[in-house]
């Protein structure tokens, strides 16, 4: 009996670890949960503001243009020349501009959407969008953005949240380029593939990324080549996108004259998806 009563008690105090262990392991994952829920909230919150401008840049023009427009027509009334046709020609360029303008919200809104399961898409095809996007900043800082021709290919992942992540990366490239004060800026954007993956790359020409943060410095959280300006948290969550939910691979490097940002994803294959 007191041998049964030891051993009682130390299957007591066995399980008794055992559930302290579990409890102190949940309260870990829940805290490193709630840690990677607060970096990607930051993120989200850092690309609509970057979302903001863009629109801001992607309606200057429209804006302008149906301001004159306006104009016009209070001139031609002026002078008593605001006919039928005149009008109907400047109400139809208005209208134009108009859905141009609106257009571009559901772009943004869209872009903003998370994906909800995985699913092929053309990668050069989402980088053209998010050019579409940030094309117009660019003009402005004299920074010109080239996608290389090459074979057509789809990976397999989150079309979305890959372009959020090029998004970030061509931002990077953006604000490198303006704050060293190249003339003329570039980002080019390659694609290649082997027999298992696809590989997109955007490099630049703003003088390449600190020795002491490469090769994975720069994805750790709050680290940033901005200063004050910088988050810090862009980068890690782009990683977090492609190595954790995509089964994919982000890496940097100084190469020629800049940064060269590759990222590497699993191909589609239509046999091993039926």
């Amino acid at each position: 009996r007191e041998a049964q009563d030891q051993l009682e008690s130390m299957n007591r105090q066995l399980q008794e670890k055992v559930d302290e262990g579990v409890r102190e392991r949940l309260m870990i994952l829940k805290e490193k949960e709630s840690k990677e829920m607060l970096l990607i909230q930051q993120s989200k919150m850092a690309a609509m503001g970057e979302m903001i401008g863009a629109i801001a840049h992607q309606w200057k023009q429209p804006l302008n243009a149906i301001s004159l427009l306006v104009e016009d027509i209070q001139d031609a009334h002026s002078y008593g020349e605001l006919d039928k046709t005149y009008l109907e020609k400047q109400v139809k360029e208005i209208r134009g501009l108009v859905h141009h303008m609106s257009g571009t919200i559901d772009d943004f809104r869209n872009f903003l959407k998370p994906s909800k399961e995985k699913m092929p898409f053309l990668a050069c095809e989402s980088c053209s969008e998010v050019l579409h996007i940030v094309g117009k900043q660019m003009e402005s800082r004299n920074i010109r953005v080239t996608i290389r021709e090459h074979e057509h290919f789809q990976v397999l992942g989150y079309p979305n949240e890959f372009k959020q992540v090029v998004l970030n990366i061509m931002n990077n490239a953006r604000d490198a380029l303006v704050e060293k004060g190249i003339a003329q800026g570039e980002i080019t954007v390659t694609f290649e593939q082997d027999s298992v993956s696809g590989t997109i790359c955007i490099r630049d020409n703003g003088g390449g990324v600190p020795d002491a943060l490469l090769p994975d410095k720069l994805f750790d959280a709050y680290v940033t080549t901005k200063g004050e300006e910088g988050t810090g948290i862009g980068l890690q969550i782009a990683k977090m996108i492609i190595e954790n939910s995509m089964g994919g691979e982000l890496t940097v490097r100084n190469r020629e004259e800049g940064a060269e940002f590759c990222i590497r994803l699993p191909l589609f294959r239509q046999e091993e998806n039926t």
